[in-house]
């Protein structure tokens, strides 16, 4: 990796404190965690929502489809 000591940039492959997590499934559940256990705790739930979920979207109650 190129640097140079007078363009000013920082360059560091020190990684963060605080795991973070987040994911998104096709049916639209969504979730973030923050923290050690959090993100432990995220992936199971995601586990257990995988292995339930069909995967297809689920039907929008807003707007022009609630009517």
């Amino acid at each position: 990796m190129y640097h140079h000591h007078w363009d000013g940039a920082r360059w560091s492959k020190r990684y963060g404190d605080t795991p973070t997590a987040a994911y998104a499934c096709p049916c639209g559940h969504t979730a973030t965690a923050t923290g050690q256990q959090n993100v432990a705790d995220l992936v199971a739930d995601y586990a257990a929502h995988k292995h339930f979920c069909t995967g297809t979207p689920a039907t929008l109650t807003e707007r022009r489809t609630a009517a």
